[in-house]
Order: C-alpha cells, then sequence, then structure tokens
C-alpha cells in the first residue's frame, strides 16, 4: 500500500501557473450585423420621415391648386362686375369703337320693362339637349393683353369661349349670365375657376374641347386638377333712383327773352307735371304747357317752389338739388364704375363728348365743368337715352334733338341758333333757365323709365355667395 505524505498545516501545494494564448483577431461579423441593423432603422426612421414629407408636399399642391380655382372663380366675378359697367367690346372683350358691336351688359341679357333681366340662350351643336345661357371665359397668360391686364378673353354671343393654350399653371374662369324675373335689377352670374386649362394629353393640340374648362357643359366634368363653381347675385345701384316728375324742372328762375315761345309737355298721367320751379316765369309769351288728356295745361305746373328753391343754393348742413336727386354727393356719383368721365378744362363742345355717347350706350356721361352742344345732329335713341350730367352750365347753340335725360349743375342756355331744337326726356337746371330761342321739351316717360331701370353700377349682393355646381 502506497505511503501518504501529509503536508504540513500552513503549507499549500505551489498551483501550476498557465501561459494565457495570445487572442485571436476578431472575425468583425458580429459588428457587422449591428451596424447594418443601425442602418437599416436609420433607413426606416428616414423613409417614415419622407413619407410625411411627400404627403404634406401632396396636401401643400392640392391646397395650391383649390385655391388657384377659387380665386379664379372669384376674380371671374369681379372682373363681370367691372365689365358689367363698360362700353362696347369686340370678341375678345376687348374695347371697341365699332358701333356694331355691343356693350357687355346687352350682350348678355336684356332688361325687361320692370327693371328685371331676361338672359339670351343658344344652343350648342356638340350638346344639343337644352338652350344655354351665353358664356364668356378668360384664361391667364404670361404677357399682359390690356392696360394693367393678364386675362386673355372670348366674348362670343351664340357660340362657346375659345381660349388660346397656355402651358403649366393658367388660371381659367367661365362665366354665366342668368336673368332674375320678377326681381327688378338683379341678375345672377355663376362662375366656374380651374386651376389650369386641362390634363389632357390632347388640350395642347385643342384647348377648346369638350372637356376643357371653358367648355365643358351638364355632365361632362372639366379635366382639370382642381375645379370651383361659384354663384352669386349682383344687384344694380342705380343711375337716377328717382327720376324727376316735371318735364323741365329748374331750381330758381325761367326767363323767355323777348316773345320766344316756350313749350312743354308731359302726356304721362303718372307724373303729368310739366314744369317745375323754385321762383315764377319771366317770359313776355305766355309758356305753352300741355299735360295729360284731359287736363288744364296750367294745372300741370308747380311753380315758386320755396323747397327747389331752397336745394337750388342750400344752406350748411341741407341737401342741395343733385343730392335729393341722384342720391348721393356729386363726388361719389362721378366715380362710379357707370359714369364715363369727360374732362374739358375749357369747356366741352359736342365734338368732346361724342365718341363717349357713341362707345358707351347704356352709361352716364360726365362732364366736369361746361358744355356746349353747338354741333347739329342727335344725340341718344327711344331705345338707347342719352343720359348727361354736367357740374357746370349746358347751352344748346345749334339745332339738336336729345333723346334722354340733361342734367346741369348750374344754368341751362337755349341759344338764338337753337330755334327747332327739342330734349325729348327730361331737363334739370340747378339755377336758372334762360331761353333767346323757341324752347321745346316733351317728357318721355319711357325713356325716364328705361334710364332709371337700367342705367347704373352693378355691385354685389351681401349674403348671396355661395359654392354650387355648375351645370
Amino acid at each position: 500500500m502506497p505511503r501518504m505524505t501529509r503536508t504540513p498545516l500552513g503549507h499549500r501545494r505551489p498551483r501550476r501557473v498557465r501561459r494565457a494564448l495570445p487572442a485571436r483577431p476578431a472575425s468583425g461579423v458580429a459588428t457587422l450585423t449591428i451596424v447594418m441593423l443601425l442602418f437599416f432603422v436609420m433607413a426606416m426612421v428616414a423613409a417614415y420621415a419622407n413619407r410625411n414629407l411627400i404627403y404634406e408636399q401632396r396636401v401643400s399642391v392640392n391646397n395650391y391648386r383649390a385655391t388657384t380655382a377659387t380665386s379664379a372663380a372669384d376674380a371671374g366675378i369681379d372682373w363681370a362686375v367691372a365689365m358689367l359697367s363698360g362700353g362696347r367690346l369686340d370678341a375678345t372683350c376687348q374695347p371697341s369703337v365699332n358701333v356694331a358691336d355691343s356693350d357687355f351688359r346687352s350682350r348678355y341679357f336684356q332688361t325687361q320693362a320692370d327693371g328685371s333681366y331676361n338672359h339670351f340662350t343658344w344652343v350648342d351643336p356638340a350638346d344639343p339637349v337644352a338652350p344655354r345661357p351665353r358664356t364668356v371665359a378668360c384664361v391667364m397668360t404670361d404677357a399682359p393683353v390690356g392696360p394693367g391686364s393678364a386675362w386673355q378673353c372670348s366674348c362670343p354671343i351664340d357660340a362657346r369661349p375659345t381660349l388660346p393654350f397656355v402651358q403649366g399653371p393658367a388660371p381659367v374662369f367661365r362665366l354665366e349670365f342668368i336673368g332674375m324675373p320678377g326681381s327688378p335689377g338683379r341678375v345672377v352670374v355663376r362662375a366656374r375657376g380651374c386651376s389650369s386649362m386641362g390634363y389632357s394629353t390632347t388640350i395642347e393640340a385643342d384647348p377648346n374641347q369638350a372637356t376643357a374648362c371653358q367648355s365643358a357643359y351638364g355632365s361632362v366634368r372639366p379635366w382639370v386638377d382642381a375645379v370651383t363653381d361659384l354663384q352669386i347675385t349682383l344687384g344694380l345701384a342705380r343711375a337716377l333712383p328717382i327720376p324727376p316728375v316735371a318735364a323741365l324742372t329748374v331750381g330758381d328762375t325761367i326767363t323767355m327773352a323777348g316773345a320766344n315761345l316756350l313749350t312743354v309737355s308731359n302726356p304721362d298721367a303718372r307724373t303729368g307735371v310739366t314744369l317745375h320751379t323754385g321762383r315764377p316765369i319771366v317770359a313776355a309769351t305766355p309758356p305753352a304747357l300741355i299735360g295729360p288728356a284731359g287736363s288744364r295745361g296750367a294745372g300741370s305746373t308747380s311753380l315758386d317752389d320755396p323747397e327747389l328753391l331752397l336745394r337750388s343754393a342750400p344752406p350748411a348742413g341741407r341737401l342741395d338739388l343733385f343730392q335729393t336727386l341722384f342720391g348721393m354727393d356729386a363726388g361719389t356719383y362721378s366715380r362710379q364704375p357707370s359714369s364715363v368721365m369727360v374732362n374739358c378744362p375749357l369747356g366741352c363742345t359736342s365734338a368732346s363728348i361724342a365718341g363717349a355717347v357713341a362707345n358707351n350706350p347704356g352709361r352716364v356721361i360726365w362732364v366736369a365743368g361746361d358744355i356746349n352742344l353747338n354741333d347739329a345732329g342727335a344725340l341718344g335713341t327711344a331705345a338707347v337715352p342719352v343720359m348727361l350730367v354736367a357740374t357746370g352750365d349746358v347751352r344748346v347753340s345749334a339745332v339738336v334733338t336729345v333723346n334722354g335725360f340733361v342734367f346741369s349743375g348750374r344754368d341751362i342756355q337755349w341759344a338764338a341758333t337753337a330755334a327747332g331744337s327739342t330734349i325729348i326726356g327730361s331737363v334739370v337746371a340747378t339755377r336758372n333757365f334762360q331761353g333767346d330761342a323757341p324752347v321745346t321739351i316733351a317728357y318721355d316717360a319711357d325713356i325716364m323709365q328705361r334710364i332709371s331701370l337700367g342705367y347704373g353700377s352693378f355691385v354685389r349682393v351681401p349674403g348671396s355667395w355661395q359654392n354650387t355646381t355648375l351645370q
């Protein structure tokens, strides 16, 4: 049996010391895996963030296009308000001096006897389902077309509007006018606005195809990125809200020189007044007055009216004759869109206003100063009477025939060379009327009603704006 040797207490055998082997180089697989995982996480985060960015970009683009379409429709309504107070225009909606061209208002609707409007319609051969209102359209171009304007427009009568092709975002609006029978002085404007002409592949070759913004009707919707349909009611702010009831109204005195005869007639039974003056007539020969059938001429006058005399030269704080008649002060009245300003520092003549009268049917001819009707001829017609408002004196020195309303802010003088002249409608002189030749003035109720109900400026009716769908 082998002998065991015991080690004394307090002593241990020395341990065998192992030498550590040198570390092997790392393979890098784990590190690469971790890095790739981090890259993948970062890519996921970037993709998620980019997704939100793309979404926001799409929302912004859609909002931009929708806002463009709405702004185009609203701009079309404002454009229509301005055009309805303008003069003659051609097929491109530009001002015209051709008497064969009509003004914008009479091109798209017609004034009825009660002052309401009836819109014109036409049948489209490409879509002959039902008559449609006449339309007008405009597209925004890069280069100005008219003074301060970049809208290129089309104002056809019985055809679709035709517009040129415009590349890229090009706002377009189309307008329709709807009359309101039984509602005098009101008309509905329906506007369609688009962010562009269309995204059809053939739009460049045919910008006026059936799916274009200005051409789409009924169930055909325009092929555009964004479209807005608006509707608003316009009301007429009348140029002569309170027409005079007398054929001749004079704030102060009527003076007839020598034996010249004043002939005034008013056959209208609703008004029936021939003369309305602030003071008695000064005339060697009594005037010839013709009132409504069955009445006496002498009973058709309102002479020596103290209230009228007071308004011819009112004290401070009192309304003058102009404000009483037109409903506003002269400065405000002259700035309304339907007023055509004719400024003649040395005094206007017939030649000075001839162009304004011919090119602006249905508008107020505002003469800042005096005017001398010194050329023989006619101003206005029974169908389209003239409305002549002068801040100074009005002198008739040639043989003229005026169909309409004549107002003088001061005096009216009928010169000796004006014998044979006639004014058919109504005449108002704020101060005095002097006749050096035979004077003939005839009240015409139809002319005065046509002016009172049809002349003036259109304005938006508050609360009538609405978003709708055009058919």
